[in-house]
């Protein structure tokens, strides 16, 4: 069998209008993998979103398989290290059915490029949600997996004492979830050259394997005065370009709700996932008991019609807020501690649904996450993009305070410091103030503690305000002192000063002096 899907593969070489060549991966020196389609090997779409979607040939081989694409761009020798090989592709264990399944292969090649051996993994649906993951080479390798994303498929040969082993592992937002380690692949190393192809040897999933990964899209900035109310749909008070209250109507609903505002934005499915933020300050303390809000976020079809949506319920509950969510009803989650929180979705492609996730961050660390699920009625072919994000009930005393930007602005206090550096120390009496001012200054405040973060600026401001510079005397002060002082000495006086007095005394002293000793030496002459 391997030797016909050799023989088959250089056919199919040799054919050159079928060759059909896509950049749609890239081996380890980021250069792009081309890969070979039709004439029984499948196809390949390129997406909007960065991707592509891989299909098997729509007829079964005599493997039973439908065949899909290959490739043998970015191949190795394994005399000159390891053979590393890897691709992202888009598993869904939720939407795929029992029977669906995809095969990859990384084959290696003998010295002279003629197949010497492969590792092959299955990947197949069991029906309960979950996709199994078996090597032949490997046996006692079992894997399965359970949510879905994109996983990172990493094939990797080695020499172990003068044979070829090889390491197969599966990785989801860069952890390892299985891997398969030390597999002996029954050759000598010394008779294997090249890696040979990376193959689809079988995929048999409703709308293809989605291969690479999507783009992300940024999520929009939704300011103050994009939220909508007129209609029914609540209030909206600025309280500054960062920061606005919402509130819900004062009247119910008839379902039951106070309907709050509501914001749409532009932005298209097949362009990469969608995602969307909002950022509100919550403190479980300040709620009263079964005091509620309710977020959405909305889904068009086709014609901008509505097809779907994600609804997330948050309710005071003793002391925290719970969080629950109508399409994962085994998601719970628990806010416990007041600060900024980030409430975010993502809407993604899968190979044949679309994915929703919610997740609640506190900074940077997550607090409550659905995961990857499936939108109920909401399919890769009927939907459009993004409908609106809808705050579809706010019972809460008070309303909700939503920022645009999560983050306090440091603005003035950068200027502050800019302008303190700017000055010496050496020219004022004292310095220390505006030191100690900065130095107090505590970065990454949200913007609920901006006027924590505006305090800081204000404390520099006033010590660099207060600031006073060193008295110092010039020269020609100096000078001029010197100069008053002679002049009034130079002024005539029939008046002594006391230094005159001084000077008729000292003199007066020094005769009386001489003539003592002029007596005294003639005395001793007589003598």
């Amino acid at each position: 069998m391997k030797m016909k899907r050799l023989s088959v593969l250089l056919a199919v070489v040799m054919l050159l209008g079928s060759l059909s060549v896509f950049a749609l991966a890239e081996n380890d020196d980021a250069e792009a993998l081309t890969w070979t389609t039709g004439n029984g090997y499948g196809s390949v779409v390129e997406n909007k979103d960065g991707t592509a979607t891989f299909t098997g040939d729509a007829e079964l081989n005599s493997d039973n398989s439908h065949c899909g694409p290959y490739t043998k761009d970015g191949a190795t020798a394994i005399a000159d290290g390891d053979i590393t090989d890897e691709l992202d592709i888009m598993i869904d264990p939720l939407s795929m059915e029992a029977g669906e399944k995809f095969a990859l292969s990384v084959s290696i090649n003998d010295a002279a490029g003629a197949y010497k051996t492969e590792l092959v993994v299955n990947f197949f649906a069991t029906g309960s949600k979950s996709v199994a993951v078996a090597i032949g080479m490997a046996p006692e390798f079992k894997a399965s997996l359970t949510e879905a994303g994109v996983y990172t498929l990493k094939y990797r040969y080695y020499d172990n004492e003068g044979k070829l082993f090889a390491e197969f592992a599966v990785e989801k937002d860069g952890e390892v979830v299985a891997k398969a380690e030390a597999i002996d692949m029954k050759v000598n190393t010394a008779d294997c050259g090249k890696r040979g192809y990376i193959w689809f040897c079988d995929i048999s999933v409703d709308g293809g394997l989605r291969v690479g990964t999507p783009a992300v899209q940024d999520a929009p900035v939704l300011l103050p005065g994009d939220w909508v109310t007129e209609g029914g749909y609540g209030s909206a008070e600025k309280k500054s370009e960062n920061l606005v209250i919402l509130k819900g109507e004062a009247e119910l609903n008839s379902d039951n709700s106070h309907c709050g505002p509501v914001i749409k934005n532009p932005g298209l499915l097949e362009d990469g996932t969608l995602v969307d933020e909002l950022y509100v300050y919550l403190d479980p303390a300040e709620l009263e008991h079964a005091e509620k809000f309710v977020l959405t976020a909305g889904l068009n079809n086709t014609s901008d019609a509505y097809v779907d949506e994600f609804a997330v319920m948050f309710q005071k509950s003793g002391e925290v807020i719970n969080v629950t969510a109508g399409v994962a009803p085994g998601f719970t989650g628990a806010l416990t501690e007041a600060g900024m929180y980030t409430l975010r979705y993502t809407f993604s492609l899968a190979n044949d649904a679309v994915l929703g996730c919610f997740t609640v961050l506190k900074g940077d660390e997550e607090v409550a996450s659905t995961w990857n699920v499936v939108m109920p009625t909401a399919t890769p072919d009927n939907t459009k993009g993004r409908r609106y994000l809808w705050f579809c009930d706010i019972s809460v005393d008070g309303g909700l305070a939503v920022y645009s930007d999560p983050n306090a602005d440091y603005t003035a206090v950068d200027a502050a410091i800019a302008k303190a550096e700017a000055l010496k120390a050496e020219d004022y009496e004292d310095f220390s103030a505006v030191t100690a001012a900065i130095k107090a200054v505590v970065r990454g405040k949200d913007a609920s503690e901006q006027a924590a973060v505006d305090a800081m600026a204000k404390a520099i401001e006033d010590a660099i305000a207060a600031l006073k510079p060193v008295s110092t005397v010039s020269g020609d002060e100096s000078s001029d002192a010197v100069s008053d002082t002679s002049s009034a000495g130079d002024e005539p006086s029939d008046t002594p000063s006391t230094g005159d007095a001084a000077n008729v005394l000292l003199w007066g002293g020094l005769l009386v002096l001489a003539m003592l000793g002029g007596v005294l030496v003639c005395r001793r002459a007589k003598q």
